[in-house]
């Protein structure tokens, strides 16, 4: 059912029973409150770079076949049954955050496939000039930091937010489990010179495995 406040099941509702207040479900207000993360600019254009190059491969048959062939170079054990490019959804955060954390953890494969793609034979030159543009895109000191620090900050919502898809879930666990998110980002806060130092030292290992300068701003 359509639950909009001026049409489908809540206008009904409210048309039957006019006391009634419009609310949001608790997951969708989870949704909301993520969505502040994106009036950081910086979080904002990176995260519209990711889903690009997301896009780039899985629109594009021959692009996913190379990036494929690539994971199968890399991961001649595992091939490509386990490592892969979820999907990214805009308002899904369960997805969204897997789309982010499979991004993050092949993102030397998807570095060594644009290169593949600029020097393919049969890749014509839209191909390449994307490719090209997107490579440099994710090699910036900003793209990786956010890639590393978003994957941290999302992944802390991730279980109350997969609970509150649940059909069973419970009014006092959910009020629980929103407690221990405040808490544990409270501690965060406190705690800022121990929790983002580890976070400091992923990006550079990123970067020095992907063979990029991270450069820190003035």
């Amino acid at each position: 059912m359509i639950s909009h406040q001026f049409q489908g099941c809540a206008a009904i509702v409210c048309e039957c029973f006019p006391h009634a207040v419009y609310v949001h479900c608790p997951s969708h207000s989870l949704n909301l409150a993520l969505c502040h993360f994106y009036n950081i600019p910086v979080i904002r254009n990176s995260v519209g770079t990711l889903k690009e190059v997301i896009d780039f491969f899985r629109t594009s048959p021959k692009h996913f076949l190379i990036f494929k062939l690539t994971i199968r170079e890399s991961n001649p054990i595992t091939g490509t049954k386990r490592i892969g490019l979820n999907k990214f959804c805009e308002t899904g955060w369960v997805e969204h955050l897997k789309a982010i954390l499979s991004f993050k953890e092949i993102f030397i494969t998807i570095s060594k496939t644009m290169r593949g793609i600029q020097e393919h034979p049969d890749s014509d030159s839209e191909s390449s000039s994307k490719a090209y543009s997107l490579l440099s895109a994710i090699e910036r000191s900003s793209f990786v930091a956010v890639s590393v620090t978003v994957s941290k900050a999302f992944s802390l919502s991730q279980n109350l937010s997969t609970a509150l898809q649940s059909e069973t879930i419970h009014l006092v666990c959910f009020l629980e489990d929103v407690d221990d998110l405040k808490s544990e980002v409270r501690d965060m806060r406190e705690t800022s010179e121990a929790t983002f130092h580890p976070l400091f030292t992923e990006v550079t290992e990123l970067g020095q495995d992907a063979e990029i300068r991270i450069r820190v701003a003035k």
